[in-house]
């Protein structure tokens, strides 16, 4: 029981490692894509957030689902910061990075406002360089780490 559990507790560091890459390389899809959306649409923020939370590419940031049936005149700001603070997987330094790209959308003018997206593009991926060196670093180590405790803790106990 004890070597499944160390297993398990390897496996899982490693896994969660792997969601963390996952997530960060959506978040770069989905402001490359909302840059686009700002670029070319004409609808409001709302609209543009409405509609990309239906991209199959970005089922993992839970966050945009709360923009999937709101109407375009609905308090985005306030959306925007309880969705993030639900949203578990990022770090605090990410978190805090997109609450500031929060209060820019829809405030400025569109070429402010892809600027800005440009700017946060360059932070995450960066974020997801770092995400990919751990995982290469410790996701695997992890997993080998958990059976090896494991299966001494077992040697032992016999």
């Amino acid at each position: 029981m004890l070597w499944i559990a160390f297993t398990m507790t390897g496996m899982r560091i490693s896994l969660s490692l792997k969601k963390r890459v996952r997530i960060l390389e959506e978040t770069v899809v989905f402001l490359n894509a909302l840059s686009s959306e700002i670029k070319f649409s004409k609808n409001n923020i709302i609209k543009i957030l409405s509609d990309l939370s239906s991209y199959k590419s970005l089922n993992n940031l839970l966050y945009l689902d709360c923009f999937a049936s709101v109407t375009e005149y609905a308090d985005f700001r306030n959306m925007w910061i309880a969705a993030l603070k639900s949203f578990p997987y990022y770090k605090r330094e990410e978190k805090e990075k997109m609450l500031q790209l929060g209060n820019q959308l829809g405030v400025t003018d569109t070429d402010n406002q892809i600027n800005t997206i440009k700017l946060f593009i360059v932070f995450f991926e960066n974020y997801l360089n770092v995400a990919k060196a751990e995982y290469e670093k410790y996701g695997k180590t992890a997993s080998l780490f958990g059976l090896f405790t494991g299966a001494s803790a077992f040697i032992l106990l016999i």
